[in-house]
């Protein structure tokens, strides 16, 4: 019987890891490289729409500002800041307006988050990358797929994002059923494999 390994290498800041799969399995090399990594990437859109937000202009003077520029909830917001800020994305910077204190928020680095992550080679050709939203990226993937892209999508928009659009997709006909197969195998390599990183039990990525 033989198998087939896969080494997809990624780099964040200074530090790489390695991930490998086997055949059914994705073994990390470094659990806590691993981890980490997956905790600063795995954004969801509206986490990335307020990173992009506050990128655009450089300091938002409150979180109750932030939450009127991009459209939803104070209270969703204000989580959203607290996690981005505890894996060190956007600082809070408290200041006095008029006798009254309130709470900025900027970016904690100088390095701007791209929209969507670097891939192996580029699948959309149409138009520039940087105006292609995040369900038709992920989708543009899936239609083609790799270990290594999907390992990217995954880090970047969060493995639930790449998982809903995947389903989308199979409810809608726009995968072909080998295709679809083969994302189905590949999003469960890499389930497993953070799960084992994680320390959490992995469950069977299904189309419904």
């Amino acid at each position: 019987m033989s198998t087939q390994n896969l080494s997809v290498t990624f780099g964040i800041d200074n530090n790489r890891f390695e991930v490998f799969s086997v055949k059914s399995s994705c073994l990390p090399c470094s659990y806590e490289d691993l981890r980490m990594s997956h905790m600063t990437l795995a954004l969801t859109g509206k986490q990335q729409d307020i990173v992009d937000h506050v990128s655009r202009l450089g300091r938002v003077e409150s979180i109750y500002q932030l939450s009127k520029l991009v459209g939803r909830p104070y209270r969703r917001v204000y989580d959203h800041v607290r996690h981005l800020r505890d894996v060190g994305l956007v600082k809070l910077v408290e200041t006095r307006k008029g006798g009254r204190r309130q709470t900025s928020v900027e970016l904690a680095t100088q390095k701007v988050r791209p929209r969507h992550p670097e891939l192996s080679y580029n699948r959309i050709w149409s138009c520039p990358v940087e105006k292609v939203d995040e369900e038709t990226f992920i989708a543009s993937v899936l239609t083609d797929p790799s270990f290594e892209d999907l390992m990217a999508c995954v880090f970047h928009y969060g493995q639930d994002e790449v998982i809903r659009v995947y389903r989308l997709m199979l409810e809608d006909g726009e995968l072909k059923p080998l295709i679809a197969a083969e994302c189905g195998r590949i999003l469960a390599n890499i389930e497993i494999g953070i799960a084992r990183a994680t320390g959490k039990n992995a469950a069977p990525v299904r189309p419904h």
